[in-house]
């Protein structure tokens, strides 16, 4: 598992890789981005990862004042340096990324447009349709070849799901979280889709979502349920799958401004039905 550049200390961008093995459990020092990145969005196909966007601005949450960045480097696993490569259709910030058959689907974010910005290796960028209701800060997943883009912020917290179906380029509503969360780490084992923690960044009313939730898209009356708690919630993670394990590295136990206090450096594990830390 990868763990990529970020925020550390006062909203300060990093550029710092960390590679964690599971077997050993042990963490690694990874070849660094080309440059310091943060809010940028990252998925792998097979055996190589890709990094999309972001950008390098430090300091609080301004917004539209975050400049989105259109890099797009490539790290193979036998490789020690990242590559550049041609730059995304668009640039953006605050998105996710996701990889499907063989292609990457980027949804979401801040930029010129809401559309689904799609990559097919060796073929480059094109153009999908538009997310219904643009936001930053949502949660993205695969299940059954549809891609769920999950609450997020526009400027406050969204309880919204909207999914995508690659095959046709369309958009329907999907079924909206219990409450809104953005910021928040997701995964999917089995079908069953992980939404953990989030925040709302108010400063006068915000704080941080402990409440997570699944839903699990194999049943016959589908619908969003409490999910088991971590031992920390947090913002500003994304969630991981790891060996049928829920993932979040890092993240912040404290909203907006405040974030900087409250960094987390641990790594809480949760198999379905099984929470460790």
């Amino acid at each position: 598992m990868y763990v990529l550049g970020g925020l550390s200390t006062f909203f300060r961008p990093v550029r710092s890789v960390s590679v964690y093995n599971p077997i050993r459990k042990l963490w690694i020092k990874g070849p660094s981005l080309p440059a310091r990145r943060h809010h940028f969005a990252a998925a792998a196909i097979g055996q190589t990862l890709y990094v999309s966007g972001g950008t390098t601005v430090a300091g609080l949450h301004l917004g539209m004042a975050w400049p989105p960045m259109d890099n797009f480097w490539r790290l193979t696993t036998s490789s020690d340096r990242w590559e550049s490569l041609g730059p995304m259709i668009e640039p953006r910030w605050g998105h996710r990324m996701v990889a499907h058959k063989g292609r990457l689907y980027v949804v979401g974010g801040r930029g010129p447009s809401s559309r689904v910005l799609i990559y097919t290796p060796d073929q480059g960028w094109s153009l999908g349709a538009e997310l219904p209701r643009p936001r930053d800060h949502l949660s993205v997943v695969v299940v059954d070849g549809l891609i769920w883009a999950i609450g997020g912020r526009d400027p406050r917290s969204l309880a919204r799901v909207d999914i995508y179906n690659p095959a046709m380029d369309t958009w329907q509503p999907g079924p909206e979280l219990p409450a809104p969360t953005s910021g928040a780490a997701e995964g999917v084992i089995n079908g069953v889709i992980f939404i953990y923690g989030g925040e709302e960044p108010s400063f006068i009313d915000g704080g941080i979502n402990d409440r997570h939730w699944m839903f699990d898209t194999r049943g016959a009356s589908p619908r969003w349920e409490p999910a088991p708690a971590p031992p920390l919630a947090v913002h500003g993670a994304d969630g991981a799958v790891l060996n049928d394990s829920m993932v979040i590295a890092g993240g912040s136990t404290r909203h907006g401004a405040l974030s900087p206090t409250g960094w987390s450096k641990e790594l809480q594990l949760m198999r379905p039905g099984v929470l460790r830390k």
